[in-house]
């Protein structure tokens, strides 16, 4: 079995990937599992202390590898990674840009010119089905619910990448779909990250729009370019979903209640004594939380905010707090909305 060690050093509080991706893992196995052949990614997060000779290295967490979860490789199962030109070309995989211009990285399996051509023509239908906005042909070919979870989860978090890159889906050979794939890495994500100069959200919509990723107020994932906005207006494919009246009414709204639910419990104050909100696992977390603090000096100094990276307090503890402040607030702010709709 294949693992992978996600550093958390871009985030302050170095929760924030392990809290979604529990919400993430959760529902997934509830509302989606029983839609698919792929019935379970069999994902567990973990946070762990690495050390090194004795010498403490840092807070990881650990997870099954994204290339290694597919069950079915000679039933053809195919996972692609829906990402940005630069990183495509230098993948050392193989990969295609789209008709509408997504670079996708063909993870895995190792694939022949036909089986290439094969996945290719077949992410295209299933892009073209949502660009023509042909409900039916996208549900034929793609497990609608598991797309609506993790764009919800993106708008919630406004994860920068946002199907623009490590945005990773898997073509299910048995039943002929494709469905979503956790999407691993959220260091940056609830207001800790922000690049005023971004071109990432379309200019075609002014509807409670906001490219600010560190304001928990507006729109962001639901108006999404390809490649970030760099060389192209149009929307991802993620994005491009979040049009089809279909989709946005009867996908993401009615998950949207089951999805509120867990990430109150994640976040909540007033839920705070359950066994999986933050507060726990801060609580039993702190000592390393601690050590990373002392160990790493850009946590109090944010040695990198010109990458990006937004100023969340000035100790781990005020870290802490950001995230859960600004996780309520875009989560009133998002249900607010969606009832409005």
């Amino acid at each position: 079995m294949h693992y992978s060690l996600l550093p958390c050093n871009m985030d302050n509080s170095l929760l924030r990937s392990f809290e979604i991706n529990k919400v993430f893992a959760k529902l997934f196995k509830e509302k989606i599992s029983s839609t698919t052949t792929i019935k379970d990614y069999n994902i567990n997060y973990t946070l762990t202390d690495l050390y090194n000779n004795g010498e403490y290295l840092e807070l990881y967490l650990i997870t099954r590898d994204i290339n290694h979860l597919l069950p079915n490789i000679i039933n053809k199962d195919y996972l692609l990674e829906l990402t940005i030109r630069e990183k495509a070309e230098t993948s050392n995989q193989p990969y295609f840009k789209s008709n509408k211009g997504q670079y996708v990285v063909i993870r895995q399996p190792k694939t022949s010119s036909d089986e290439f051509n094969f996945i290719k023509n077949k992410y295209n239908e299933a892009e073209n089905a949502v660009y023509t906005s042909n409900s039916d042909s996208m549900g034929n070919i793609m497990d609608l619910n598991s797309f609506a979870l993790v764009y919800l989860l993106q708008e919630f978090t406004k994860n920068g990448d946002s199907c623009s890159n490590n945005y990773f889906i898997s073509y299910d050979g048995d039943n002929g779909k494709f469905i979503t794939m956790p999407i691993m890495n959220y260091d940056w994500a609830l207001g800790g990250y922000y690049n005023p100069s971004a071109k990432n959200i379309s200019n075609e919509y002014n509807i409670d729009t906001n490219n600010d990723t560190s304001n928990p107020t507006g729109w962001f994932a639901r108006y999404k370019r390809i490649n970030n906005g760099d060389d192209t207006q149009t929307l991802n494919l993620q994005a491009q979903l979040c049009q089809n009246d279909k989709f946005w009414s009867g996908n993401v709204n009615t998950l949207w209640n089951d999805v509120k639910t867990e990430l109150e419990n994640v976040f909540g104050y007033t839920t705070e004594h359950n066994t999986e909100n933050i507060a726990q696992d801060f609580k039993n977390n702190i000592k390393s939380l601690e050590l990373n603090e002392r160990r790493y000096v850009f946590l109090k100094s944010h040695l990198i905010t010109h990458w990006g990276s937004v100023k969340t307090g000035d100790t781990i503890y005020q870290a802490y707090d950001y995230v859960r402040h600004f996780a309520n607030a875009r989560i009133k702010w998002m249900d607010d909305r969606l009832k409005q709709q």
